[in-house]
C-alpha cells in the first residue's frame, strides 16, 4: 500500500519576513522585499536592487563563536528548520534518527549538518532546488525509505561574482530607481528577475505517523512530476514543453482531474520568455480550465530566492490551502496578449481551493512541480 504524505511543519527566512507568519502576511498585504543592495557596495554595477533578509538573527541555541564560522546560506537554513520543527512539534533529540531524512540543498552553494540518520542527499538543480528537494522528500517517505523528512532550499547568494553573472547574462531587472516595482510577472513591461536570498523548509510525515502523535496537518503531498527540457542552458523550450510533461506527470501521479486544481503558483521570474512559456504551459495541460485557474507569483515581492525558491513557493500553496486566500502577483499594471491567464493582480483574494500546484522550473532545462491537496482522511480520499 503506497504511504501517504503530509506537511506538519514549515518554516521560512526571507526577504518579506523571517519567520514564516511574518511572510505570509507581507505576501497578503502585497508588499514588496526588494530594495536597494545594502550587503555590498553596488554602485560599479547595472543593477544596485535586490530581494535582501533583513534583521535576521540566528539565535541563542548557536554558539557565537560557531556562528561566526557558519555561511550565511546555512544559516538562513538552521533557522527555517529550528521553526519547522517547532511548528511540528518534533524534538529531533528525541526521535528515531535513522527514520529521519534530510533533503534540501541550494542553488549556488552552501552546506548544511544536521544529526539525522536517513537519507540525506543535497539537490542542486539551479532555481529548481527547492521544488526538486520537496518532491524527492516526499517519496522517500512514500517508498518507505523515511518516515520523516526535512526538506527545502536555502540561498545567500547575493555577492558581487554572481551579480556580475547574472547581469552578462541580461536576466536582471535594470529598475534602480523603483526596487519595489521591479518584479514584475506577466506584466507586459517585465524585464528580468531580482535576486534575492533566503530559505524555506518543511517538515513531511507520513499521515499514519502524523495522525498518531495528534500533529497538525497543513496539506498533503500527492503529486509530483520532474522532467528536464534538453534545450538550452538558460533558455526555457519553446512552447513551455518541459513544464507542461512535468505538471501533467504532477497530476498522473495524483490520479486527480486538472479541474480540482483552483491555485498555481507559478515560476513567475518576471523574464519575457519564462512567464510566456509557463502561460502556455498551463494552458497546454489544463485547457479551458486554465482560465479559471488562480495563477500567481509571489516572486513579485520577493525577489527570486534561487534555490530556496520552489521550496518556499510549495509552502505558500500549503498556507493557501490552510487559509483559502490567494496571494497576489504585485506590479501587474500592462496586461501581456501572451500571458492571458488570471495573475491574481495586486490585491489577495478569498477563494475555495481544493488542490494548488507549485511550479519550479530551473536554469538548464529542470522542471520539477509539486501538487498539494487539501488534507482529508481515509474515509473520503
Amino acid at each position: 500500500m503506497t504511504r501517504r504524505v503530509v506537511i506538519t511543519g514549515v518554516g521560512a527566512v526571507t526577504p518579506v519576513g523571517s519567520d514564516v507568519p511574518s511572510a505570509w502576511q507581507a505576501l497578503l498585504a502585497g508588499r514588496s522585499g526588494v530594495d536597494r543592495i545594502t550587503l555590498f557596495d553596488a554602485s560599479p554595477f547595472a543593477v544596485q536592487i535586490a530581494g535582501e533578509v533583513k534583521g535576521f538573527a540566528l539565535g541563542d541555541w548557536v554558539e557565537p563563536k560557531e556562528r561566526r564560522r557558519l555561511d550565511r546560506n546555512v544559516q538562513f537554513a538552521l533557522a527555517a528548520t529550528a521553526e519547522a520543527l517547532r511548528d511540528a512539534g518534533l524534538d529531533a533529540a528525541r526521535e528515531p534518527t535513522e527514520r529521519i531524512g534530510v533533503i534540501l540543498g541550494s542553488c549556488v552553494g552552501g552546506i548544511a549538518t544536521f544529526g539525522l540518520r536517513g537519507p540525506n542527499m543535497a539537490v542542486v538543480s539551479a532555481c529548481a532546488t527547492g521544488g526538486h528537494a520537496i518532491g524527492e522528500a516526499a517519496e522517500t517517505i512514500r517508498r518507505g525509505d523515511a518516515d520523516v523528512a526535512i526538506a527545502g532550499g536555502t540561498e545567500a547568494a547575493l555577492v558581487p561574482l554572481v551579480l556580475a553573472g547574472f547581469i552578462i547574462m541580461r536576466a536582471l531587472s535594470d529598475r534602480n530607481d523603483e526596487p519595489a516595482a521591479a518584479s514584475r510577472p506577466f506584466d507586459r513591461t517585465r524585464d528580468g528577475f531580482v535576486m534575492s536570498e533566503g530559505a524555506a523548509i518543511m517538515v513531511l510525515e507520513d499521515l499514519e505517523r502524523a495522525l498518531a502523535r495528534g500533529a497538525r496537518i497543513y496539506a498533503e503531498v500527492v503529486g509530483y512530476g520532474s522532467t528536464n527540457d534538453a534545450f538550452h542552458m538558460a533558455a526555457p523550450s519553446e512552447g513551455g514543453d518541459g513544464a507542461a510533461r512535468t505538471i501533467a506527470m504532477a497530476l498522473q501521479k495524483a490520479k486527480l482531474p486538472p479541474e480540482i486544481v483552483h491555485y498555481c503558483n507559478a515560476h513567475g521570474t518576471s523574464t519575457p520568455l519564462n512567464d510566456r512559456f509557463e502561460t502556455l504551459a498551463i494552458k497546454r495541460v489544463f485547457g479551458d480550465h486554465a482560465y479559471r485557474l488562480a495563477v500567481s507569483s509571489t516572486k513579485s515581492m520577493t525577489g527570486h530566492m534561487m534555490g530556496a525558491a520552489g521550496a518556499f513557493e510549495a509552502l505558500v500553496c500549503a498556507l493557501v490551502l490552510r487559509d483559502q486566500i490567494l496571494p497576489p502577483t504585485i506590479n501587474y499594471r500592462e496586461p501581456d496578449p501572451e500571458c492571458d491567464l488570471d495573475y491574481v493582480p495586486n490585491v489577495a483574494r478569498r477563494a475555495t481551493v481544493e488542490a494548488a500546484l507549485s511550479n519550479a522550473f530551473g536554469l538548464g532545462g529542470h522542471n520539477p512541480c509539486v501538487l498539494l491537496r487539501r488534507y482529508q482522511d481515509a474515509r473520503r480520499a
